[in-house]
């Protein structure tokens, strides 16, 4: 009873429980259900995670291999998607929730893990410096509503790694301290199983601390130092084989995958951002940097002012060693460089750049600012006056500095100082300064005191995560994400699993782009995680297609039969505009679906020399690449899609200059120097239509913003596109129709949010700071950037005659398909004379393809997808995935885990003795006084009082301070052993049971 009574008083279950209690204040403020109609998804967790675990809820319910998925990018290694973002138990809940309460899922995965980050905080500072008074929980709760936190609260596979870095270090200070080993080795085993990549940075951070912290050890004998090392490089072994089994799947999948080739070779040297940037990270009421697109704003390393000022207090404490400002500042100035210099974060980040959001290895700045902060007030009281005040007043100087370098008017973009905030950090500042100074200078009334930082440090931390929270919470209502639809896409999904031949699907217009994984039904939309060659191919024929995800909108007829997409499923408010050959085939009240007339099967008997295929020989637009692949597939002479239509030469321009090329389809257009941020900058270009026939649009333009489609009059909406390159089908047109196309461009001066009303010249001029190299030259490089550029429109039409042939040839030896799982095809084909059996399955040297019986070699189609040859004749055909690596995988783990817990009882000598060094003795001695301040036992004993002042600093009259700051009294009564007992234990021989065996 007493036990429990502790804990839920204890620092960490209260910083557990208050920082639970914001998060639901956020869900308050920003409308979350069940307080409204808001939900928590947005960006990554909108089109990706919930998908994926709505997938994988539906396995655990209803059957399904967990290695291979045919519900995103033609067919996808499922297993890889699952290590990279499912490794977390909370995830095994999700069939409770279903996919009518998915947003629901989420809303309780945060509200659980995001206080679990403050935990794990309140632990170390209960494990490192004895504290568990309300300065820790302060402490803690920065951590856990970090900037970081909650500008990146939506990746929910990180929140594990950032909340298991205190533990980590706990378990580092563990094998510094006293060898013991086995609490670092299962903890970032389980941080790695939980995200491999975040993984790998607490294998970074766990390295820097260990070094330091070893470096800074008092004077030791030179067996500790070898024998610690040893400790701590083995039990890091031992946590990467723990982690094996996602490890291993990892490095033997991840080369299929675009994420693997992101670069393969060093970057030139470049910096995110300078040192001034990097300050504002720190300021309060400061945007974060969400996605790369605000990259170079400012790193999200916001854990309160109270953190900051004491931080900064550190650094001028004369009762601090040098050594350890040294090391602890290299230390920061590292972590400083690993988020700024390019170089440095290509290689932390796995030799590639991430995609999506930025300065990922920035959560252990925050941890390491905290560290100093704690260290900072356990010796505030040593700061004299004449330091707290000039050290005030630079802090004060500072935040100024930083508003005239990085103006804004208002809270918008990332790395920009407002007014408001300039008074706002200005006072608590100057309050935090003024408390802290008090309280380490009256000890009567220290407690009140550091009430009020307390409160004062609430009321900040938690301001500053409403704001970040609710920031992008705009997408769509939780109605809107998935229960509007539910019912009709389940009875959706149900008609097309009905089928045993396997076709695909896709939703139009798009609004996710993980449609497939939700819903359940077959698809080549994705997010995230792809096969790299499938991704470029697409790109390079018109699909929307980027570096993290796919978004296919039925750009051609040709597309839409060879990829067979036998489906489009339409909102109620586009059910008349099918995508071309596609008819009414059911409505299921808001959701109709269209059937393809033209499709082809999942492959088709082509001739041989599809292998020579080779879309990447000359660079060429998407229009002649759609041309050459269906010349490859059916052999059929002439072009597909016809050459460009010409504008008729006018064109109507708005705040910018336009030069029309010859061609009537390209120019160059430049921004009037005189434009407003709130300003619009577009030209207008009109098209007649020479024929009836289908039509399309691809566009390749400088600092794309949109484009806008009018014909005959009739807006044309639904019209997005993403990528340049991308294929945009109008539908079929007749002769004489009038087609007017606006092409936005970006403002220059929109990214900068401060300069209302200032010309393009005046940006330059009025930073008297720019002058002096002080000024960000990054952000008026992008002024300059987009001050001028390129346009191209390729208007087109397609052929119908040569696609319906192309069809027919394609269609005489199809493969039927008459039975399909997660990880088998089978069916036949009458393959007529022969050739190659063509496939729109992702390559992959997993998949095995047995002909009657007999396995055959697979091949690759433009790098991108399967094939194999066939001979005349009719043959039975089964396609099987293997999987490789898993046992291994599930081996190297084991072994792993077993090493931790039983390696040392395994070493032991015959008859309970531990293998000793030279001279009989202990190779790893343990002086009186490391094993006086070592033991934890000691302070956590039920019957022993914690020796701290709760609420602020020990007095040097009362005791002596170990290395960790711990106070400990000179009475030995109070001991658990006597100081007889203890002195000259070290020069004894100790047989097992002694009073210094661990």
């Amino acid at each position: 009873m007493n036990g429990l009574k502790r804990f839920f008083g204890s620092a960490i279950f209260l910083s557990y429980i208050i920082t639970m209690g914001i998060v639901i204040l956020v869900y308050m403020l920003a409308w979350v259900y069940p307080f409204g109609d808001r939900h928590v998804l947005f960006y990554d967790s909108f089109q990706s995670y919930a998908p994926r675990i709505a997938e994988l809820a539906r396995r655990l319910t209803e059957g399904g291999s967990p290695f291979y998925t045919w519900q995103a990018q033609f067919g996808v290694d499922n297993y890889l998607l699952m290590i990279t973002s499912l490794m977390n138990p909370f995830v095994l809940l999700a069939p409770l929730f279903g996919n009518e309460y998915i947003t629901e899922f989420f809303s309780l995965y945060y509200l659980i893990h995001i206080p679990a980050i403050s935990a794990g905080f309140a632990y170390y500072m209960k494990k490192r410096f004895g504290r568990g008074d309300i300065v820790a929980i302060a402490l803690s709760i920065a951590y856990g509503l970090s900037s970081f936190v909650t500008a990146y609260f939506v990746v929910f596979y990180w929140l594990p790694c950032i909340a298991m870095l205190p533990l980590v270090a706990v378990g580092v200070d563990n094998i510094i301290k006293d060898g013991k080993y086995k609490f670092y080795a299962v903890v970032l085993g389980a941080a790695i199983i939980t995200n491999y990549l975040f993984g790998m940075f607490l294998c970074v951070f766990s390295g820097l601390y260990f070094i330091a912290e070893l470096y800074l050890k008092e004077s030791q004998s030179r067996a500790y130092y070898w024998k610690t090392i040893l400790k701590y490089a083995v039990s890091s072994v031992l946590a990467v084989g723990i982690a094996g089994v996602v490890l291993v799947p990892a490095a033997l999948l991840l080369g299929n995958t675009k994420y693997a080739s992101a670069g393969s070779s060093i970057p030139p040297l470049e910096f995110f951002f300078s040192i001034p940037q990097v300050l504002t990270g720190y300021l309060f009421d400061v945007a974060p940097s969400v996605l790369l697109s605000n990259a170079n704003g400012t790193p999200n390393i916001y854990v309160g002012v109270f953190a900051l000022v004491l931080a900064v207090f550190y650094f001028v404490n004369p009762a601090i060693p040098k050594k350890q400002k040294l090391v602890y500042g290299g230390v920061l100035l590292f972590l400083i460089l690993a988020a700024s210099v390019n170089i440095l974060g290509y290689v932390l980040n796995g030799m590639r750049y991430p995609t999506g959001f930025p300065h990922r290895v920035l959560f252990i700045m925050c941890f390491f600012t905290l560290f100093l902060a704690a260290q900072s007030f356990e010796k505030i009281q040593a700061v004299p006056l004449k330091s707290f005040r000039i050290t005030t007043l630079a802090m004060l100087g500072g935040v100024v500095l930083l508003w005239i370098m990085f103006p804004a008017v208002s809270w918008s973009l990332s790395g920009y100082v407002t007014v408001a905030a300039v008074f706002e950090n200005f006072v608590f500042i100057l309050i935090y300064v003024a408390l802290l100074y008090y309280a380490s200078r009256v000890p009567e009334r220290r407690k009140v005191l550091l009430g009020f930082v307390f409160a004062l440090a609430l009321v900040e931390v938690s301001t500053g995560a409403a704001k970040n929270m609710q920031i992008h919470m705009v997408e769509t209502t939780r109605e809107q994400y998935a229960i509007e639809l539910n019912d009709d896409m389940e009875k959706v999904s149900e008609l097309l699993g009905a089928e045993d031949a396997l076709y695909r699907a896709d939703m139009s217009p798009k609004r996710l782009s993980s449609g497939g994984s939700l819903f359940g039904y077959n698809s080549i939309s994705s997010f995230a995680i792809s096969y790299e060659s499938v991704t470029e191919f697409c790109r390079n024929l018109g699909v929307g297609a980027t570096q993290s995800r796919i978004d296919y909108r039925f750009p051609t007829p040709l597309l839409n039969s060879v990829f067979a997409v036998k489906y489009s499923i339409n909102r109620a408010y586009n059910r008349n505009k099918p995508p071309e050959y596609y008819e009414e085939a059911a409505v299921f009240d808001k959701v109709t679906l269209y059937e393809n007339t033209k499709v082809l099967p999942l492959g088709f008997v082509v001739d041989k020399n599809i292998l020579d295929y080779d879309p990447y020989s000359v660079m060429k637009t998407a229009k002649r690449t759609q041309n050459d692949f269906a010349k490859a597939l059916a052999g059929i002479e002439g072009n597909l899609l016809l050459g460009a239509i010409k504008s008729d030469g006018s064109a109507y321009t708005r705040n910018c200059s336009v030069e029309l090329s010859d061609d009537g389809i390209s120019g160059t257009y430049e921004v009037s120097p005189t434009i407003k941020t709130t300003d619009h900058i577009y030209v207008y270009l009109r098209f007649k239509i020479p024929a009836n026939r289908s039509t399309f649009l691809t566009l390749n333009i400088d600092n794309l913003r949109g484009v806008y489609v009018k014909i005959n009059g009739e807006n044309i909406s639904g019209i997005q596109i993403n990528t340049q390159n991308e294929i945009i089908g109008l539908g079929k047109l007749e002769a004489g129709d009038e087609v007017v196309l606006g092409l936005f461009f970006q403002n220059p001066l929109k990214p900068e949010s401060a300069y209302v009303e200032r010309t393009l010249d005046e940006t330059k001029s009025q930073n008297p700071l720019f002058l002096l190299g002080l000024y960000d030259r990054e952000r008026e490089a992008v002024v300059a950037s987009r001050e001028s550029g390129t346009f191209f429109v390729d208007l087109f039409q397609m052929d119908e005659e040569r696609y319906l042939e192309t069809i027919d040839e394609l269609s005489r030896s199809p493969f039927e398909v008459t039975h399909y799982d997660d990880t088998h095809v089978e069916g036949f084909v009458n393959a007529g004379r022969g050739g190659v059996m063509f496939t729109t399955i992702p390559y992959d040297k997993r998949w095995h393809v047995y002909v009657d019986g007999a396995e055959v070699a697979t091949e690759k189609v433009a790098e991108a997808f399967l094939a194999f040859s066939v001979r005349a004749g009719r043959h039975d055909i089964r396609l099987e995935f293997r999987v490789y690596g898993l046992a291994e995988s599930f081996a190297v783990s084991g072994i792993a885990l077993f090493a931790t817990f039983f390696g040392e009882t395994i070493i032991r000598l015959p008859g309970g003795r531990k293998r000793r060094g030279r001279g009989g003795k202990s190779e790893s001695p343990v002086t009186p006084v490391e094993e006086f301040k070592g033991r934890d036992e000691i302070a956590e004993a039920d019957e022993i009082e914690d020796l701290r002042d709760p609420t602020g600093w020990p007095e040097p009259a009362d005791g002596a301070y170990g290395d960790d700051g711990a106070e400990f009294t000179d009475t030995a009564e109070e001991l658990p052993y006597t100081a007889e007992y203890i002195v000259g234990a070290e020069e004894s021989e100790t047989e097992e049971g002694g009073p210094l065996e661990e």
